[in-house]
């Protein structure tokens, strides 16, 4: 088994989760290698389940239900596997596993302490999930991995962090060297693109080295060349080999990074220094990255109406899956952001965007805040016959809509936004005649209805997608919806969950209950968003 740690010291946010998908991307296309992820956040929280998309970005679902950082979401899109809850840690997680093995008397009254207790729990942590078999979506086959890739968020200088370096060290210290390497992602500041300044590098390379941590490679962060002073002093003072430190500029897609770093010799140094023999590749990811880069002569308009502001981070599956469904189409895509609360300020100012578009959007969430708003926005796509695909949240909000405005009944809502009101078209989850408040996670089995649009797109009777909703449509309503014109053309397979619905009248006017974004990937886009892309398309043109 072989260890990656990728790591950062200047500053956080700089692209190391894109980093390690791109060594994840190089070692399967150009080695063979079965790779596996895992993420570490040194933040409190259990899991990212409850944490604002604003703030932190999406909460991305994993296949087993867990509810994870952003991150995860770019393994399993660059690489083409599918991970597990085990993939992801965070401090949270580790000190609630400990504290209920206490509860349980597995330590024997002994005392818990950080070291070693909690550096333990860590080290067994990344254990477990070297032995864990990793599942190429492509091919299906389970494989255990050749090579772990482990991200530490955040920067090496965080008082959070201390532990998991402890960790490190305390792990790699077991391994033989050619077993692990260490890559540091730094920003390397430019002052006006004449002079690089090495110092703030420097005093991180102090940071990991007081843990007894040394850098094998280092990627610099910065958009103009390395000059051989920089080179020279970082290489000096750090003690990395001047071939193994890597430029990484910002580039116009982060599906061009794999093939930059590639082509600067990053693959070629990973392999010599941990000794990897290279097997026989399947599908080169890589040549299907290089594709998803180039331009089309034309470009489809999706408006994508949101609550949690134009930050591409909060939406980063949506925004993804799109790209992927638009090199099916033979297309570019181009986003128009809409805050749904400017349907409610500034209506005609936010109609003239959808007019604009051709094709809308309207992706999962919670809580009221501009609700109306998207309400609206639904309104017109029905109205005016605008491809229109509605998420979670979106599919709920379109029938409201619906129920309001084509069967008159104008105080329809959601029970997560009145639990009093009169007329719930959408309530708490009904399981076996009891409603069930609990968030319904993961990968559930949908049955599609015969001559439908939506086992048109798949072609098949069969589909498993992926879920994060405490709410469905009550089920009480789908026969009147389906007399007035709305099908529904998918139920989840044994509970009978309402899960899709289409109008019969529109040329696509589609809202599904799971979120096709989370299964979308380089090698296997989403029928249901190349579907949207192409009524899209016609539509433009």
């Amino acid at each position: 088994m072989k260890y990656i740690i990728v790591s950062g010291g200047v500053i956080s946010g700089i692209g190391k989760g894109t980093v390690c998908s791109s060594i994840g991307v190089l070692l399967k296309s150009k080695g063979g290698c079965v790779v596996s992820h895992i993420k570490i956040d040194p933040y409190l929280n259990y899991s990212a389940g409850m944490m604002a998309p604003s703030e932190h970005g999406e909460v991305y679902v994993l296949n087993d239900g867990g509810e994870t950082d952003l991150d995860l979401g770019n393994y399993e899109r660059f690489v083409n596997i599918e991970l597990t809850s085990k993939n992801a840690i965070t401090s949270g997680n580790i000190f609630y596993n400990l504290i209920n093995r206490e509860r349980n008397g597995e330590f024997g009254g002994k005392t818990l302490q950080m070291n070693p207790h909690i550096i333990e729990e860590i080290i067994n942590r990344i254990e477990e999930v070297s032995k864990l078999p990793v599942k190429d979506t492509f091919t299906g086959v389970l494989s255990i991995p050749d090579v772990i890739i482990i991200e530490l968020g955040g920067t090496v200088g965080d008082f959070e962090s201390l532990m998991f370096l402890e960790a490190f060290y305390k792990f790699t210290s077991k391994l033989n060297k050619q077993d692990f390497i260490h890559i540091s992602v730094d920003y390397l500041i430019d002052l006006h693109g004449t002079e690089h300044k090495t110092k703030p590098i420097q005093n991180s390379f102090r940071n990991l080295r007081s843990f007894g941590l040394m850098s094998d490679i280092m990627i610099c962060r910065t958009q103009f060349p390395l000059e051989d002073v920089s080179i020279n002093k970082i290489s000096g003072i750090c003690n990395i080999d001047k071939r193994n430190i890597y430029h990484l500029p910002t580039l116009n897609s982060i599906y061009r990074v794999p093939q930059y770093l590639e082509s600067n010799g990053l693959f070629d140094c990973i392999k010599n220094l941990l000794k990897i023999e290279e097997k026989p590749v399947g599908v080169n990811i890589l040549e299907k990255m290089n594709k998803l880069t180039k331009r089309h002569p034309d470009s489809i308009n999706i408006g994508l109406i949101t609550k949690y502001g134009t930050q591409a981070d909060s939406y980063s599956s949506v925004v993804h899956a799109l790209l992927f469904s638009s090199y099916e189409v033979g297309a570019n895509i181009e986003l128009t952001w809409i805050d749904s609360e400017e349907f409610e300020t500034n209506y005609e100012s936010a109609i003239s965007k959808i007019k604009e578009c051709n094709g809308i959007l309207v992706p999962g969430g919670f809580g009221t805040r501009g609700i109306e708003g998207k309400i609206r926005a639904i309104s017109y796509c029905r109205e005016n016959k605008v491809p229109f695909l509605g998420i979670c949240l979106g599919l709920q909000l379109s029938v409201i809509e619906f129920v309001r405005n084509v069967l008159k009944i104008k105080d329809a809502t959601s029970e997560e936004f009145d639990p009093k009101a009169e007329n719930q078209v959408i309530t708490y989850i009904n399981h076996n005649g009891t409603k069930n408040r609990q968030i319904r996670l993961g990968s559930n089995n949908i049955v599609l209805k015969d001559k439908s649009k939506i086992k048109t797109f798949y072609g098949k009777d069969l589909i498993s997608e992926r879920h994060r909703h405490r709410f469905e449509i009550n089920r009480d309503i789908v026969d009147t919806l389906v007399s007035n014109g709305y099908i529904c053309s998918g139920r989840s397979e044994g509970h009978d969950v309402p899960e899709i619905f289409e109008l019969s009248d529109h040329p696509f006017f589609v809202g599904v209950q799971f979120h096709p974004e989370f299964n979308a990937s380089s090698l296997t886009p989403s029928p249901l968003f190349a579907s949207l892309l192409k009524a899209a398309y016609k539509n433009m043109k």
